[in-house]
């Protein structure tokens, strides 16, 4: 299990590596990077391992249309 806050290509991120599953968050700044990066080695430390699953896409968006 790892969490890492790296700067990369000129932004902050905070990169996860846990039971070979891999996730990046890109973040504002270092401190922000930072701060999240705790929160999420503390939520996988007690198990809960939702941030590694995919974040949901959003429906079909509909056309101009069906909109009307």
């Amino acid at each position: 299990m790892g969490v890492k806050v790296k700067e990369r290509k000129g932004a902050w991120g905070v990169f996860i590596n846990h039971r070979g599953q891999r996730r990046a968050k890109r973040c504002a700044s270092k401190k922000a990077a930072t701060m999240v990066a705790d929160k999420i080695d503390a939520a996988l430390r007690l198990g809960h391992t939702d941030v590694l699953e995919p974040q949901s896409t959003p429906g079909q968006v509909p056309t101009l249309a069906e909109y009307t």
